[in-house]
């Protein structure tokens, strides 16, 4: 098995038998270099023959098993990687389509770059390089393998959403594990954190608890404000009249 891993993405190539992975915030290619294994995603169970190329979106439960010898060369790339690069990222799913052997060669020639560049060292112009190619395969995914998005639950009165709450949902759905407090929220969103109605914080809990996806997750406000579901503090995000505008 050869494998390399930093923050943002990790790489290895390994003889699979029987693996499972649960659900994470990292998109996954897969490339079969050899061999026949079969991959089981939510709600899909496919046979990956030798050069075949598949997908696997955030927060998916997958597996793979197989009888016989095979080389699989997986790619793994952080959520939050990703949406640095356009907060927009996972407005959409990804997948191999049909008839795509083009852009099918370039993913593969621009996974094998990554792969060889990182094998080689770990000196800061070979992590230059390698997000130059995590970049292009970034571009190549979403000019060419975006499908309409389907994983996950479906979101409560999306389509009234105006785009900078869109931006929100986006950054904290992509680092519900991480801290992220309210004044960091207001300003994604250019929202304006002032002492309003409980019913301002009430909405923003909404938001925050859904798109977490049923994960506790307390923000660094929420540390002075004892009861807070119950509670809420006066110190709230409320929209500017630019927002209420848009």
């Amino acid at each position: 098995m050869v494998a390399q891993q930093i923050s943002d993405f990790s790489v290895m190539v390994q003889d699979i038998r029987q693996q499972t992975h649960d659900e994470q915030q990292v998109l996954t290619l897969i490339w079969l270099l050899q061999g026949e294994v079969v991959l089981e995603s939510t709600g899909d169970i496919r046979t990956l023959q030798t050069g075949a190329l598949a997908i696997v979106n955030p927060n998916q439960r997958w597996r793979m098993r197989s009888g016989q010898d095979n080389a699989v060369m997986t790619l793994t790339i952080a959520s939050t990687w990703l949406t640095r690069l356009d907060a927009h990222f996972f407005a959409f799913d990804y997948q191999v389509p049909h008839s795509t052997m083009e852009h099918e060669g370039r993913l593969r020639s621009l996974m094998r770059q990554l792969l060889v560049t990182h094998l080689i060292n770990h000196e800061t112009p070979s992590r230059l390089e390698a997000n130059r190619w995590l970049s292009e395969i970034a571009l190549l995914l979403a000019t060419h393998f975006q499908q309409p998005r389907k994983t996950g639950a479906p979101r409560n009165n999306e389509s009234t959403w105006s785009h900078r709450i869109r931006q929100v949902v986006t950054r904290i759905e992509s680092q519900y594990s991480q801290r992220l407090s309210l004044a960091e929220i207001a300003r994604l969103g250019s929202l304006a954190f002032t002492p309003v109605s409980q019913r301002g914080r009430r909405q923003l809990y909404a938001v925050h608890h859904r798109t977490a996806s049923g994960k506790s997750r307390r923000t660094a406000a929420d540390k002075h404000t004892p009861r807070a579901a119950h509670r809420p503090a006066a110190g709230v995000c409320q929209r500017t009249s630019d927002e209420r505008s848009v």
